[in-house]
């Protein structure tokens, strides 16, 4: 069995049989195809099956926006019904970036390099649907570190810093429509936090955090963060306690009425503004990127910039328990700490699944035992 550390501290095939099935073969044509909201028009050199770019190919023309030719663009690499699949190279030539990485339906998605081909820097980046996220590195052409950042929904949190702004709260509370969506900083202290759900039209549960802070002067507000696991590498959200001194740079959202919990653009007594939390920062707790300290506070509070770090920890069991994730242990530890026995959610993972109860359960401790784990931490509980 493969264990996964997470932290409190959470830590087919297909088989061408030729049957009469068109063979690629390799042309020249005219093609177009969607980039980033707007068309791809030029000529296209490669493999082709049922009248479209299929295998390997190349392709060299321009954006077309506003019916106008605009960035000239080429891309080299694997092809699937006509659009960008696979291994490839997407090149802007005129803003001098390339893009290597995998492609889904003319989509990035996975990890990528993006070079800049006028100082000959790169950056690694993940992207999810075409949209980057998660922690960036940056490296000049001798790949020397030169930055960290992170992104939240496609935007730098660098540049967001930068770009936020502090907003009068009677324009929050009077003007809130004209500020929605606005870039917002703020300086304020937790004064609870609650988990609440939400049912989505697929009919999943999506979890939130509702974050009720205070400015100096004592103005209420709302901070709103995503739980769901598969947003969860696009915000920057420690676990708050009540009391923190936090600065907090995000979006705008709409008022909230705290008597019926539902947003409204109205103003009335019991109302406050409602900010979309993108990166949020513990006051005197900063964090070096590029020297990552293994220490359970920084796990805590910088839940993402850890994630997927490897980790070995030993203590006692504490408990043993099974959920939709699988086998877990809650372990008691000072391996990270100073002499102070923490806890840690220990997730097992079975390679192959046993159908055998007693075979899925045969490396599991038992409570009280001591025992050393090692794997990689997933998140902050």
């Amino acid at each position: 069995m493969k264990k996964i550390l997470t932290g409190i501290v959470i830590l087919g095939i297909c088989i061408l049989s030729g049957c009469g099935k068109k063979q690629a073969t390799e042309v020249t044509v005219a093609h177009s195809f969607e980039w980033e909201g707007s068309i791809c028009s030029g000529t296209y050199t490669g493999a082709m099956k049922d009248g479209r770019p299929q295998g390997e190919g190349e392709f060299h023309g321009y954006v077309i926006r506003e019916k106008k030719q605009q960035d000239e663009v080429s891309y080299a690499g694997e092809w699937k019904q006509g659009k960008l699949n696979g291994e490839g190279v997407f090149t802007n030539e005129t803003q001098k970036k390339a893009y290597e990485g995998q492609y889904s339906k003319n989509n990035r998605t996975g990890s990528f390099i993006v070079r800049d081909l006028q100082d000959n820097t790169y950056e690694k980046v993940s992207y999810k649907k075409d949209i980057p996220y998660g922690v960036s590195v940056k490296y000049d052409n001798k790949d020397q570190v030169l930055e960290y950042d992170r992104y939240y929904q496609g935007v730098r949190i660098s540049e967001l810093q930068q770009q936020a702004a502090e907003i009068p709260y009677e324009e929050l509370l009077y003007q809130a429509k004209e500020h929605k969506k606005d870039k917002i900083k703020l300086q304020c202290t937790v004064q609870k936090e609650e988990v609440r759900e939400e049912e989505l039209w697929t009919g999943k549960i999506k979890y939130y955090a509702e974050i009720q802070v205070e400015d100096e002067e004592q103005n209420p507000y709302t901070l709103i963060c995503s739980l769901a696991y598969e947003d969860r590498k696009c915000n920057y959200v420690p676990i708050l306690n009540s009391g923190d001194q936090i600065s907090v740079y995000g979006f705008v959202g709409n008022m909230i009425d705290e008597d019926q919990e539902q947003a409204t653009a109205v103003y009335f007594t019991e109302q406050y503004p409602v900010i979309e939390a993108a990166y949020v920062q513990k006051q005197g707790r900063e964090l070096n990127l590029a020297q990552l300290s293994m220490n359970y506070q920084d796990f805590i509070d910088f839940p993402y910039e850890y994630e997927e770090k490897d980790i070995t920890i030993e203590g006692k069991v504490l408990l043993i328990g099974e959920d939709d994730t699988g086998i877990y242990l809650i372990l008691e530890s000072d391996s990270y700490t100073d002499g102070e026995k923490r806890k840690y959610i220990c997730y097992y993972e079975d390679e192959e699944e046993s159908a055998d109860i007693k075979d899925k359960y045969k490396d599991i401790p038992r409570i009280d035992d001591v025992v050393k784990v090692s794997g990689t931490l997933a998140r902050a509980y």
